[in-house]
């Protein structure tokens, strides 16, 4: 890590020397001096990192290089704080102070000076090469190549694996770091076998923390899909007792390294409850922890063959790229061969000379020393080396200040970087939480811990809780000294957060050297020393959650190099202090404070330049537009997220603003972008803005107001979208005493995808018609709706996601009297589904009398509710039944007095038909007539329903208007009296069938299709008088056309598509079609000729064909074989 280091502190000399400071003190010449010696050591540097590692003489060398640069950053860092302090003063260079200060300076000069030529004269020892290999910074691409590779050589294993955990067993897999053990234990869990047989998955990273108590709580939350709050052990042991009770599960627990055989058996007593055919599948790199959790012998990762690494690597160097250079290739295999079957180790060689297509730096990776060292659990760290020194200088010291944290900590990314910033590092943006490969943190272990040494400390971080680890560049400090610390005077970083400080010494100011400073959670420390000021060189300083800081220093405006002031939950702060808006380099600042009277206004945020998010407290402060002009938030495009807060209740009132409504969202779309709204406390503002034309609004909170409506406005301003409120995800709403509804004028373009939505104290609040999906872990919660004044109608879909009736039953639907529409839905794409709690949660959700309309989709449970069979539903109109293939029998719906409407669609092979049981007086209702008001009926894909009752009656179905039947090949239509029109599709149709339309003598319409029937009955259309409209389609094996269409006396229209076989009409039935006036015949591409007797249909007035070959040839005007049987057709349209 010392070329890093050594880097940075060159760069910070190039540049000092170009300023004025360096003139100041007389120091020109030493520092020039200093970066001549640096820029001759750097040149042989590259070759040193490599050879330090089976070299012990050369890797302290480059720790005596470390420590000489870290003072003499030290001296820099000194040298720049003390001339700005002295620029800026009435003396400048004529200060008291200058002389003994440049004293001091000059003799740490000559010391550093003797130890860097010392260092240098050693150098000749090592015969190292000046050899600067070119790093270039690569520019991430993106695209379609490689986001997520292919995995190779392992589908033998995850089938092997896959049929022994199908067995009830513990298996662990076993494996050197690298292998790809949790690869693998990933594409086991995502199986499809794996999936179908467990109820549920499981996945746990473990690592080093085996606690019992951390990992049964991480089970249950994955199990519940939601956090918990702390619990004791015991509640938790029996909290997953009950959820794994009598359950096939799959528990992963991946990267274990317990070899405490007390700890996993306690860990294992909770888990037996589960039902035969349990497994768990565990992940360790070690064989003890393997013996002492297995039930089998562990499963041994073998390395992958040659020919699946160099596919792997092949794939990662280059893609899908069709030619490649042959020297590559060639290299590539010896490369491969040095890669010892590992797939990491491919991957990571293969990503790193993916954008290389110099050939010297293929043959600097072939043919490194870093080959050579030795292999103590794997050739990956070698490799991991290599592609650490192919990393570009700015970002290998990055890379390896990520050794201090433990590992598998996640990683916050604002925090990170300031850190890095503190021991100037510049770094980028990327993601916003990160974590290391536990293989790439050894790595960084390594190279963090070969260049520091005791003497180097530049960090501390000191935390009191046992369970945390104190963590530091070179040295742990176990508890808080304040006489240790003045020892550490080049310290850059001072974690010093949750010690329960009551203050902070003056000290404090001593640390010259300090960018960091964390004192987050000392919630008993009231106020700071003013010698934190002295800390020109402060960069961060973390107060979260410091609840009882009443102010900051008069003096912090001193800290001219502050860029983040973290702020958030100090609640007792008052003011802001004064000038706070000369901290011009403030970049983050999440809280602030608008003072009274004079002191910090408002406007003191003019001239900073904010990032991220920030909450203004005391507005109720501001006394005129101004103020609040001045602070030039308009102009601040890199915040993203903005807080306004005033103190309620407050005396001042203007009556400019009281009782009116918000600012206008205009033209300009201010809000276009926003994601987050929360309004709290807007009691004067009789409406609100138009928020649900902002197209990227996901969530809003509204709590305390009192408009009448969350959307009242019927106009656009300006933003492109027309659905109300198309991306909102969570609505809260909260204490608006006079909100009526959602929307003051409904249409069906509204909350398209809204999953969660609170009401509560709003007493005149009615729902309309409301969608809502239940939440797969904090979205919308079914028992969250208890609110009785639910009005209209509501579509609850993920019902798959509530697992307990319990929460049904908290929904309380039999308490929304108002309700008159209720949709219910299952995913039918989720797995893990149990068949007969679904039944008790529908059973809870039993409706209240008043439902007009009922849907149920998706249900797997082998029965419908109970209430579906007695007066709950007695003033249902329409009810839709969709997917319940698991239901053997069917609800009396015959007994449902106002049932208009009846559509069941693919339901189970079981149901022979829609009415099984004889009348059951004692059911409630009145009337013995069956579905005395149906007029409506669809059944889809009911493979072997035969009818519609199982004994008939002359009572039934007697206002029976409208008939579709799909893929009911076995169905007879019963005699009825008074239906008219017929829907009839399917694949193959039993001829029986067919024949009983002849049943529904009163048939208007019909239209029929069927792609495997060959033939009609010929007595089909014998008794249906009636028949205006016919439609045939899509009978492909079907060649002619029954005899008996010719007794369609009353028929005007017949339609005839996609009869791909058809070759002729029955002559003699067409002339029976005395009313037909319109005629069309669609893609019958066999169809010979047409038929002899059209040319007497009186009637006929229109006549299509289309996509007839041969039809269409002979129908050519004035001279086609069948021209004289159309001429006197006033339309035709032939084509």
């Amino acid at each position: 890590m010392a070329e890093t280091f050594l880097q940075v502190v060159l760069g910070n000399l190039t540049s000092f020397l170009k300023g004025e400071l360096v003139l100041l003190f007389g120091f020109q010449n030493e520092f020039q001096k200093l970066s001549s010696m640096f820029s001759t050591i750097q040149s042989v540097l590259e070759d040193a990192q490599e050879k330090q590692f089976n070299d012990k003489p050369l890797e302290n060398w480059l720790q005596k290089l470390n420590a000489a640069t870290y003072e003499v950053d030290d001296i820099l860092d000194e040298y720049k704080t003390k001339a700005t302090r002295f620029s800026q003063s009435a003396y400048g260079r004529y200060h008291p102070k200058v002389i003994p200060f440049r004293h001091k300076v000059g003799k740490r000069m000559d010391q550093v000076m003797q130890r860097l030529n010392a260092i240098a004269e050693e150098r000749k020892n090592f015969h190292l090469h000046e050899n600067i290999i070119e790093r270039q910074s690569v520019r991430r691409e993106t695209g379609s190549v490689l986001i997520e590779p292919q995995v190779y050589g392992r589908d033998k294993e995850e089938d092997e694996i896959v049929k022994i955990l199908i067995n009830n067993v513990l298996l662990p897999i076993l494996g050197m770091g690298g292998l790809g053990k949790t690869t693998l234990a990933q594409m086991v869990f995502n199986d499809q076998r794996v999936t179908k047989h467990f109820y549920t998955k499981i996945w746990i990273c473990v690592s080093d923390d085996f606690d019992e108590k951390r990992l049964i709580k991480a089970i249950v939350e994955s199990i519940e899909g939601k956090s918990l709050s702390d619990m004791d052990l015991d509640p938790l042991q029996k909290k997953l007792q009950e959820l794994l009770n009598g359950k096939r599960y799959l528990l992963v627990l991946d990267d274990v390294w317990n070899d405490d055989q007390q700890k996993w058996d306690n860990l294992r007593a909770v888990l037996k409850v589960g039902t035969s055919g349990a497994s768990v599948l565990i992940t360790t790199r070690l064989e003890k922890v393997g013996s002492i959790m297995g039930t089998l012998q562990p499963y041994e990762l073998s390395h992958l063959s040659q020919e699946d690494c160099s596919l792997l690597f092949m794939q990662r160097a280059f893609g899908h790229q069709e030619e490649i250079n042959p020297n590559f290739v060639s290299m590539g295999k010896e490369i491969v061969k040095k890669c010892g079957g590992v797939p990491l180790a491919a991957k990571t060689l293969g990503g790193l000379l993916r954008f290389e297509r110099k050939e010297r730096e293929w043959e600097h990776v072939r043919d490194s020393e870093i080959w050579n060292l030795p292999q103590h659990e794997s050739t990956i760290l070698p490799v991991l080396r290599l592609s650490y020194h192919h990393l570009p200088l700015d970002l290998r010291q990055c890379f390896a200040y990520c050794a201090v944290f433990p590992k598998d900590t996640k990683m916050e990314k604002e925090k990170l970087i300031s850190l890095w910033m503190a021991h100037e590092i510049e770094v980028k943006s990327g993601k916003t939480y990160f974590k290391m490969h536990d293989l790439t943190h050894d790595l960084a272990t390594s190279l963090f811990s070969a260049s520091t040494s005791s003497s180097n400390i530049r960090e501390i971080n000191v935390e009191s809780y046992s369970h945390m680890m104190s963590i530091g560049f070179a040295e742990l400090v176990s508890s808080y000294s304040p006489s240790l610390l003045q020892k550490f005077v080049s310290l850059r970083v001072l974690n010093l957060s949750d010690l329960g400080l009551k203050q902070l010494l003056s000290s404090i100011g001593d640390l010259v050297h300090l960018r960091y400073l964390n004192l987050s959670g000392n919630w008993n420390m009231r106020s700071l020393p003013k010698e934190l000021c002295k800390l020109q060189n402060l960069q961060t300083l973390d107060l979260y959650n410091c609840q009882s800081l009443c102010c900051l220093p008069k003096q912090t405006s001193q800290l001219g190099s502050l860029r983040n002031l973290l702020l958030e939950n100090c609640y007792r702060l008052t003011f802001m202090p004064p000038r706070f808006g000369s901290l011009t380099c403030l970049k983050t600042l999440d809280f602030f404070v608008v003072g009274e009277k004079e002191r910090s206004q408002l406007s003191e945020l003019g001239n900073l330049n904010l990032y991220g998010s920030i909450s203004i407290k005391h507005l109720e402060r501001v006394k005129n537009d101004k103020d609040a002009n001045e602070a030039n938030l308009s102009a601040k495009g890199n915040l993203h997220s903005l807080s306004l807060i005033w103190k309620q209740p407050h005396s001042y009132e203007s009556e400019e603003v009281k009782g009116i409504p918000f600012p206008r969202l205009d033209n300009q779309s201010v809000l276009i972008n926003v994601v987050s709204i929360v309004i709290e406390g807007c009691e004067n503002c009789s409406c609100l803005p138009p928020f649900g034309e902002l197209p990227c609004l996901e969530s809003l909170e509204l709590w305390k107001g009192s408009a009448e409506y969350v959307e009242e406005a019927d106009v656009h301003s300006g933003f492109p979208s027309r659905k109300w409120f198309p991306s909102l995800r969570k609505l809260s709403i909260g204490k608006f005493c006079n909100l009526k509804g959602l929307l003051k004028n409904e249409g069906e373009e509204h909350f398209p995808v809204l999953e969660k939505m609170t009401i509560s104290d709003c007493p005149m609040f009615v729902y309309t018609t409301l969608s809502l999906a239940v939440g797969e872990r904090k979205g919308f919660q079914l028992g969250e709706q208890r609110n009785p004044n639910l009005y209209g109608k509501i579509e609850i879909t993920h019902l798959e996601r509530v697992k307990k009736d319990t929460e049904a039953k908290e929904a309380n639907l039999s308490g929304k009297m108002n309700l008159h529409s209720l949709s219910m839905s299952w995913d039918d794409d989720e797995p893990h589904r149990d068949e007969s709690e679904e039944v008790k949660v529908l059973e809870a959700l039993k409706p209240h009398p008043n439902l007009k309309s009922l849907e149920i989709i998706g249900f797997r449970g082998f029965r419908l509710p109970d209430w579906m069979n007695h007066s709950v539903l007695r003033n249902v109109v329409s009810i839709i039944i969709r997917g319940c293939e698991n239901c053997s029998f069917l609800p009396p719906f015959g007994e449902l007095p106002c049932l208009e409407s009846l559509v069941l669609h693919k339901g189970s092979a079981e149901v022979e038909y829609v009415e099984e049981e004889d009348i059951d007086v004692d059911s409630g209702f009145p009337i013995r007539i069956r579905f005395p008001s149906l007029r409506e009926l669809c059944l889809f894909n009911f493979r072997n329903l035969k009818g519609l009752l199982k004994k008939e009656g002359e009572e039934q179905f007697h206002v029976l208007e409208e008939i579709s039947i799909y893929w009911c090949p076995v169905f007879v239509f019963p005699t009825l009296s008074f239906v008219k029109g017929l829907k009839v599709n399917g694949d193959e149709v039993d001829a029986a069938s067919f024949m009983s339309i002849s049943n529904l003598s009163t048939l208007t319409s019909l239209r029929i299709s069927s792609n495997k029937s060959t033939a009609f009955p010929e007595e089909m259309f014998k008794s249906l008088a009636n028949l205006k409209y016919l439609t045939i389609s899509f009978f492909m094996n079907l060649k002619e056309l029954p005899t008996s269409l010719g007794c369609l006396s009353a028929l005007k229209c017949l339609q005839i598509q996609c009869c791909d076989a058809l070759e002729k009409f029955p002559e003699e039935g067409m002339k029976g079609l005395t009313s037909l006036t319109k005629l069309s015949v669609y893609c019958c591409k066999t169809l010979k000729c047409l038929p002899e007797g059209l040319q007497h249909l009186k009637a006929l007035t229109r006549l299509k064909i289309s996509d007839c070959p041969e039809v269409e040839k002979r129908c050519e005007k004035g001279i086609g074989e069948d021209w004289h049987k159309i001429a006197r057709i006033p339309y035709l349209d032939i084509s």
